[in-house]
């Protein structure tokens, strides 16, 4: 089962998979597949955005949130497919984080489209300009082709970057896979499995470290009753 299909299946038992961390007096250490992470935010920026009479007054904030989650997402999955506990290079930018992967040997052609590059890119610049400039106070608001005009305007920016991310996640799933996952039901229970491949965690050192067997490192049992 991969990411994607296991995060479907959960979310229909009403289980929302999202961060897990392990910290101790040296270091957070990120224990969580990245996807889990980002489409638990993304939800998050939608379901704020629901809320908000007026979202488009907040649109720099929520630019900020959506840019985090892919800058996030992009270093954390290049690190366990790696296994390096830190990255050289720019992490603060798109343009940066995939300068890196290409270094690292993970060439974009293989995980992104040329349109979804440009998009990525587009949002970045955006959200730098209404960050560091006087157009932070522009209510015209453009993304490549796309106009923010509306609350439904923005949550579709963030559906198209959902999109683009899990699109992202599926063709670095067949380059390296990171994890296995698994879902059983057994009488009134059910058992979720997930599973590191080609790394493991070292908590006393609070970093990743590769991985010289197959263990499970989480099993949780969740009482079962079937929908209707």
């Amino acid at each position: 089962m991969n990411a994607r299909q296991f995060i479907e299946a959960t979310q229909k038992m009403g289980i929302n998979l999202g961060p897990a961390t392990f910290q101790n007096n040296k270091d957070t250490l990120l224990i969580a597949s990245p996807i889990f992470i980002a489409t638990f935010e993304l939800d998050n920026i939608k379901n704020e955005i629901d809320k908000e009479d007026e979202p488009l007054n907040k649109i720099n904030n929520h630019l900020n949130n959506i840019v985090s989650t892919l800058l996030l997402y992009l270093e954390n999955r290049l690190k366990f497919m790696k296994v390096k506990n830190k990255l050289q290079g720019d992490k603060n930018s798109i343009k940066g984080l995939i300068k890196i992967y290409n270094k690292e040997g993970i060439f974009q052609q293989k995980f992104i489209t040329e349109g979804e590059l440009t998009f990525l890119y587009n949002i970045d610049k955006v959200r730098g300009q209404r960050h560091h400039t006087i157009s932070r106070y522009n209510q015209n608001i453009q993304i490549g082709q796309i106009q923010i005009k509306s609350k439904n305007d923005l949550i579709s920016l963030v559906n198209k970057i959902e999109a683009i991310i899990w699109n992202i996640e599926d063709k670095l799933d067949k380059i390296i896979k990171i994890y296995e996952f698994s879902l059983k039901k057994e009488e009134n229970k059910i058992m979720l499995e997930i599973q590191s491949l080609n790394f493991a965690f070292n908590f006393k050192e609070n970093k990743i470290v590769p991985k010289k067997e197959t263990k499970k490192i989480l099993k949780i049992d969740f009482p079962y009753q079937p929908f209707e």
